[in-house]
């Protein structure tokens, strides 16, 4: 569910290994050591700062539109997922939809870990 914790898409060290996922519904695994584990966290420690920020940002956009918090998330799902732009413009989104406040909280979410 998109309201997960995104934390979660980077496990714990076992054995000298860390587990991670770069795809939205967490399919498919990746694995890295130590390193790439401490770049890892780092990473994860930024993306909390960062989606804090746009936390407001989405607050600020549905208070705007009159709407809820989730519905502007939704629409960010669904931009991320069904990329319209790509199938009309061979782009995978458009200018409007990159400051789209719900996109951008699934591009933090995944696109930093790809």
């Amino acid at each position: 569910h998109d309201r997960e914790d995104f934390r979660t898409w980077v496990g714990e060290m076992v054995d000298g290994t860390c587990e991670y996922f770069q795809d939205r519904r967490k399919r498919y695994p990746f694995h890295c050591r130590q390193e790439g584990f401490a770049l890892l966290q780092s990473l994860m420690g930024e993306n909390e700062r960062l989606l804090a920020l746009n936390a407001a940002q989405i607050e600020a956009k549905a208070a705007e539109a009159g709407t809820d918090v989730e519905d502007v998330i939704a629409k960010g799902i669904e931009c991320y997922v069904n990329k319209e732009e790509l199938k009309m413009n061979n782009i995978t989104w458009n200018n409007d939809e990159y400051s789209d406040p719900g996109l951008e909280r699934m591009y933090l979410r995944l696109k930093s870990l790809q």
